[in-house]
């Protein structure tokens, strides 16, 4: 009997073909440990990033290498599936908690479900939950704000949070080069050390303090 067999570590990913659960045939493994090491530690955002990333050529390689096997259903599906079904529901989870706006002063704080509340300088209150995240690019996604409300608004004040506001969220691991103008401090750097929350239709970049 033939057994395919997955393996990961928090920063290395591996897969084999095993025969008779006593002979492997093939042993195929990825490292992050160079990417990680700019940190001080392992990204956790990044690293499951990577691991879905890196399971297809891993397993792809270790049934060549096995002799030529194939795998019979499409794993490049299946990745996509990992992505929707397995990553994004603890994605806010993995999210700092509390995010500051430099320019403003604004406060902004995100709970482990999604929802978000946040404070202007002028007193402003704004809140709402984040939803239909979306993969943008590498560390980059979109969502849009829903169940919004305003309170405590000044007259006068320009700010508005509407339903189905757009958001952009950044990770480390996103290109620095990427990044909205209204983010800075990141000169030098090829990707941020923190997470970040960009609201477009204020020009609003929230960042939270490097680990």
């Amino acid at each position: 009997m033939l057994i395919l067999a997955f393996e990961s570590s928090c920063d290395e990913t591996a897969a084999a073909v095993v025969r008779d659960g006593r002979e492997v045939l093939s042993d195929a493994v990825a490292s992050q440990a160079d990417m990680h090491a700019v940190y001080g530690g392992v990204v956790p955002e990044i690293a499951s990033r990577k691991h879905v990333e890196a399971i297809a050529a891993l397993t792809e390689k270790a049934l060549a290498d096995a002799g030529g096997l194939e795998a019979e259903d499409s794993l490049e599906k299946e990745e996509g599936l990992l992505v929707r079904d397995g990553a994004l529901p603890d994605f806010f989870s993995q999210m700092p908690e509390q995010f500051t706006c430099p320019d403003c002063g604004a406060a902004l704080s995100v709970a482990a479900d999604g929802a978000f509340s946040g404070t202007l300088a002028d007193g402003t209150r704004f809140s709402g939950v984040f939803s239909e995240l979306e993969e943008a690019g590498i560390c980059v996604y979109t969502a849009a704000a829903s169940s919004v409300s305003l309170e405590a608004v000044p007259e006068g004040t320009s700010f508005r949070l509407e339903e189905g506001a757009a958001f952009l969220i950044y990770l480390p691991g996103a290109d620095v080069q990427s990044l909205p103008e209204a983010f800075s401090g990141f000169d030098g750097q090829d990707t941020p050390p923190c997470w970040g929350v960009y609201f477009p239709a204020e020009e609003m970049a929230f960042t939270c303090s490097p680990p």
